[in-house]
């Protein structure tokens, strides 16, 4: 009975340890895909680059939250400054101030398919339509000097005294 006693002590200790190293797993975060995964964390600077076309998501592990979330290209690359207090991609912010010491980490989900639109690497303003001239219209150029000139009528006689 003794033998007994001790065996049952010994494996209700051993699951109940196992049980609480289970309760202490990392958990995915609900805010983000379960198909994305974790592929760089710290509370230091971090720094990915993006293997593929995807989404990029930013998440504060000690306020529990999504810092931030976008589409990425193959090649673009994901900074966590913690000098700055910044991420960015590319160089491009994309959040302006981040917690000092928080735990951040960053997941990445691949693109499946074509629905996902490839993002431009270099984004140029849309064009603004351009003015049509009028018959009356003045186009002015910046930094030109332009002097009115006096030109007769087609009625008056010219006043050039060049004869």
């Amino acid at each position: 009975m003794k033998l007994f006693t001790k065996f049952a002590g010994t494996s209700i200790a051993g699951l109940v340890l196992a049980l609480g190293a289970v309760g202490c797993e990392p958990t995915h975060p609900e805010e983000i895909p379960g198909s994305a995964n974790m592929v760089a964390e710290g509370n230091q600077d971090v720094a990915w680059t993006a293997p593929s076309r995807g989404m990029v998501y930013v998440y504060d592990t000690n306020t529990r939250r999504l810092v931030w979330a976008g589409q990425v290209d193959q090649g673009r690359r994901v900074e966590i400054n913690r000098k700055t207090q910044k991420s960015s991609v590319d160089g491009n912010l994309v959040v302006n101030k981040l917690a000092p010491f928080d735990q951040q980490q960053i997941y990445f989900q691949p693109a499946t398919g074509t629905n996902m639109p490839l993002m431009n690497p270099n984004p140029q303003p849309a064009p603004q339509p351009q003015p049509q001239p009028t018959a009356n219209s003045l186009t002015v150029t910046p930094s030109v000097l332009v002097s009115p000139t006096t030109q007769p009528s087609p009625n008056q006689p010219s006043q050039n005294p060049q004869q």
